[in-house]
């Protein structure tokens, strides 16, 4: 949209248009969607749904879930972003002190902080943090989340089979956060 070229979409927290995100959480056996309206400062939770997956007799998990998630979103109002998230069951988690907080920084230098302390290589490994603490004497504190990107493909191709494309993908510990 026009607004879009000369306006941001929100300013911190502030959103300046009202907007609904479909909020999706793809677990092993349901999947649940929030629609959440956001205007100004305020948050909605206008829907919730679960749907779920189907035992194994019915052909592969993502057929299954595919399936699931095509009958969740028949019952889901219409919706302006995808918001998805990632079990935390499925990342490794490791808390990471840096004596810098610049988060650019961080960003340079957390894939070769985080590698030798993975059970899996980094090259099959989708990386991302958050500062959880910070000072400019102190430094950053951060918690670094790995995933394996067989995970993260196997919850593209469910949300393909839906024609469905995600604006952002995140672990529901860091979304939570």
């Amino acid at each position: 949209m026009i607004r879009d070229v000369f306006l941001p979409e929100r300013i911190g927290s502030h959103y300046l248009f009202a907007k609904r995100i479909l909020a999706l959480e793809i677990c092993k056996n349901s999947i649940n969607a929030v629609i959440v309206r956001t205007r100004g400062a305020r948050r909605i939770i206008e829907q919730c749904e679960q749907e779920r997956i189907e035992p194994q007799n019915n052909g592969s998990y993502q057929e299954r879930a595919t399936q699931a998630l095509n009958a969740l979103l028949q019952r889901c109002k219409r919706y302006d972003e995808v918001r998805v998230t990632i079990q935390s069951s499925l990342a490794v988690f490791k808390e990471l002190r840096f004596p810098f907080s610049d988060r650019e920084k961080i960003n340079m230098v957390v894939d070769f902080e985080v590698e030798p302390l993975l059970p899996f290589p980094l090259a099959t490994a989708v990386v991302d943090f958050i500062v959880t603490s910070s000072s400019a004497q102190a430094g950053a504190q951060v918690l670094v989340a790995a995933v394996q990107k067989q995970h993260v493909r196997n919850m593209q191709m469910i949300l393909e089979g839906s024609h469905l494309k995600a604006d952002s993908v995140s672990i529901d510990l860091f979304a939570l956060y």
